[in-house]
């Protein structure tokens, strides 16, 4: 029994020393990396590289400490850097290395930041300029009022924003708005300047019954409050336009179009009423035009016989459409 916990405790013992000894030989790596990212401008990667050699070691010394406090001073991060020169003597450095007098002096500008901090950060509350907003993340990128100024930088460029959006006062912007600032201070007057500019185009739709307008009002709005009654104005403006056609051209087609298109349309009696006249009117044209335009002149005399068959013109198409035949057959006989 004791030789076997004897034989336990030396194989503990030897992965520990080989766990050791993988970590020493990872920490020196990463310290490696972090130098050369130090000495490559990249602060930050050296910093937390430098952290995770700490961890990896379960320490620091005076190899890692000082670079570590030089990384933390040229991203700007003040307190980890007083912690770092605080840690840094307590590893008892020899004060007279040049290095030793550079953090002295590295210490002085770090507590003149922290104490700066306090002084500006109120300033920023008390005066929530884009300067002061701007002077205080320059100088302090990880300071500790950084989650205020960020609110307050939020709500400059929020501000800013709404009294743009507020002064162009069309859809788009409104619509800009939300989308960049969702939860912004400005969303309910937002939504009330998108709800007053489709009633706006809906009010537009309905005294035009026009297709653009109406068209505009449900690209906009495509689910808006009113698009309902203005697909129902679509379809009446559909219909004025085709009515306005056929009293613009007074053509059969023109009139037939409507009459096909909307059988219990608001202008149905006026057109049929029309059709008559247009028929009428039509064939005259073809008949005066004279010889070989009797045959067309003649199917639109019967046109008008065929939906008007007691109409008041239906003597005068009858007798039209003999004379058609008789001058017709004038016509084609000379060529007998």
């Amino acid at each position: 029994m004791k030789t076997k916990l004897i034989t336990l405790l030396l194989v503990l013992s030897f992965c520990l020393s080989i766990s050791a000894q993988t970590n020493n030989e990872l920490a020196k790596k990463k310290y490696t990396q972090a130098q050369e990212a130090y000495n490559k401008g990249e602060f930050l990667n050296a910093g937390n590289l430098l952290i995770e050699v700490k961890d990896l070691l379960g320490k620091t010394n005076l190899r890692i400490q000082p670079l570590f406090i030089k990384s933390c001073f040229a991203i700007k991060h003040w307190q980890f850097a007083k912690k770092g020169i605080t840690d840094y003597y307590e590893l008892n450095p020899d004060k007279s290395l040049v290095e030793f007098t550079q953090i002295v002096e590295m210490e002085k500008e770090v507590d003149r930041n922290l104490k700066n901090e306090v002084w500006d950060s109120k300033n920023l509350i008390d005066h929530p300029t884009p300067t002061n907003c701007k002077d205080y993340f320059d100088k302090y990128p990880y300071g500790d009022h950084i989650k205020e100024a960020m609110a307050i930088r939020d709500k400059i460029f929020d501000d800013e924003k709404w009294e743009k959006t507020k002064q162009a006062n069309y859809l788009q912007g409104y619509k800009q708005y939300l989308e960049k600032y969702p939860n912004g201070l400005h969303v309910n007057e937002a939504n009330n300047g998108i709800a007053t500019l489709e009633y706006e185009a809906y009010v537009k739709a309905q005294k035009s019954v026009s297709r653009f307008d109406c068209k505009n009002y449900l690209e906009n709005y495509p689910n808006g409050k009113y698009t309902k009654e203005v697909q129902a104005l679509l379809e009446l403006s559909k219909e004025e336009d085709s009515y306005k056609d056929a009293l613009r051209v007074k053509s059969p087609f023109y009139i037939k179009s409507y009459l096909e298109a909307y059988p219990n349309g608001r202008h149905i009696e006026e057109l049929i009423n029309l059709l008559g006249d247009a028929y009428i009117t039509e064939a005259d044209i073809y008949f005066n035009k004279g010889n070989g335009f009797y045959t067309t002149a003649k199917f639109r005399y019967q046109d008008y016989l065929r939906d008007y068959p007691k109409g008041p013109r239906a003597d005068y198409a009858k007798s039209q459409i003999r004379e058609c035949i008789r001058l017709d057959k004038e016509y084609y006989r000379q060529f007998n």
